[in-house]
């Protein structure tokens, strides 16, 4: 990043590339349209999983989930079945905003709570339990306190109803904007990243919105996108020519019918014994036990030595990990095969912190939503209407944008993007 130029990124989590294609061609989303013939717009490949703790760490480092050590939203604590919930104190590669010698603003970033000190302002995003500590400087909570700023909307009172939802998208884009307004004008910066969750959020409650036209609420939807395009146009405006503009997701989404409990599975298969009263602390797994699933795909082979009940050694990984293999190719709910590829860790991780990545990660065929819950039931309807896949967009408009956006980006292609 040249200090005589500025960078804007503007995310909008959770919305596939074939979204905003269609919304682009409707109308609904004209700005962005009108940026798909000065720049370059691509599918980009999430993370896998797919899921925005890990995909945002590597848009923000430009590193492997081995490099950044973010494999998912829970991890187990060292030499325990404890579950913890990785926040940007435990991200092993800095953001790109650390290097940077002019002013950042950064807002609602996913998974970068609690902020750190960095030239300028960062506002961290979902998941942030505390408003007085997602603010740096902590001199601007007054401020935020002021206009009624919030990180993110009530998801639990948003699923009671539609009128909900969307009177709090809305609100919630409204003070995301208005925030943005004021740090853009007071700082002035080199640096300005935006995300927009709200889309996110849409997505997983009302994704039949978008694929139902008949239903009372498809108007909204398109509504609150119509509203997004209005906000990268509002801030892409004050770009110059030499200054580059990134608009992205983290993922995509589609929808979900049932929800496939991978444990209940293991349980069945005979990889996984369970004791204790307790449903969902993972310390019920027992001696015997061979491997255990987390959520979105994640499965751990039960490593003598790394956790309490630990049974299985080195010696005997790789047969271990071929009997699982087999046995999730086949897996069936309804008939119908559950998973559509199954990854080692090995073939999509590397770097220093690959000792702690999840042994095998599986990713389910179209509908299907992987489970780690600690249950003897193989499957349930799904309490969303969408889920996340792996078809994020990228769209650049910046000088030599052909040079250096790559023909099948990733996450971890963001950094060098925006770098060079």
């Amino acid at each position: 990043m040249n200090a005589e130029t500025r960078t804007l990124i503007i995310g909008i989590d959770g919305a596939p590339f074939s979204l905003i294609q269609e919304l682009a061609e409707q109308g609904v989303m004209p700005y962005l349209s009108s940026l798909r013939a000065d720049g370059i717009f691509r599918p980009m490949r999430s993370s896998i999983p797919a899921v925005s703790s890990v995909s945002w760490s590597s848009i923000i480092t430009g590193c492997n989930p081995g490099e950044h050590g973010i494999f998912g939203f829970t991890e187990m604590m060292p030499e325990s079945y404890v579950m913890s919930f990785p926040n940007f104190l435990s991200l092993k590669r800095p953001p790109f905003w650390a290097e940077q010698a002019g002013k950042c603003v950064i807002i609602n970033v996913p998974s970068t709570y609690p902020p750190q000190p960095l030239n300028g302002c960062h506002i961290s995003g979902f998941v942030s339990p505390r408003l007085d500590k997602a603010v740096y400087p902590v001199s601007e909570l007054a401020k935020l306190e002021a206009m009624g700023y919030e990180v993110d909307l009530d998801v639990a009172k948003a699923k009671q109803s539609d009128l909900v939802l969307y009177k709090q998208l809305d609100e919630t884009h409204a003070k995301r904007e208005e925030l943005a307004d004021y740090l853009w004008d007071k700082y002035d910066p080199a640096v300005f990243m935006m995300v927009v969750t709200g889309s996110d959020r849409i997505g997983h409650l009302g994704w039949h919105h978008w694929e139902e036209e008949s239903h009372p609420s498809h108007q909204q939807f398109l509504d609150y996108f119509r509203r997004v395009d209005e906000t990268v146009a509002r801030f892409a405006r004050r770009l110059g020519p030499r200054d580059t503009l990134v608009v992205l997701s983290d993922h995509g989404m589609e929808r979900t019918t049932q929800e496939v409990n991978l444990n209940a599975h293991l349980i069945q298969g005979g990889f996984l014994k369970l004791g204790g009263e307790d449903k969902k602390k993972y310390n019920r797994i027992q001696a015997g036990s061979t491997a255990f699933a987390l959520e979105d795909g994640r499965i751990y082979l039960n490593e003598r030595g790394r956790f309490p009940n630990g049974s299985v050694d080195e010696s005997e990984e790789d047969a271990l990990l071929d009997e699982l293999t087999a046995f999730f190719a086949e897996m069936r709910v309804e008939g119908a095969k559950v998973v559509a590829k199954i990854h080692r860790r090995e073939e999509i991780y590397w770097g220093e912190h690959l000792s702690r990545a999840p042994h095998l990660v599986l990713v389910a065929n179209s509908g299907l939503k992987l489970m780690g819950r600690l249950t003897t039931e193989l499957y349930q309807p799904s309490a969303l209407s969408g889920m996340h896949n792996e078809q994020a967009f990228l769209l650049v408009r910046a000088p030599r944008a052909e040079e250096i956006v790559p023909e099948a980006p990733t996450v971890e292609d963001v950094v060098p993007i925006i770098t060079q």
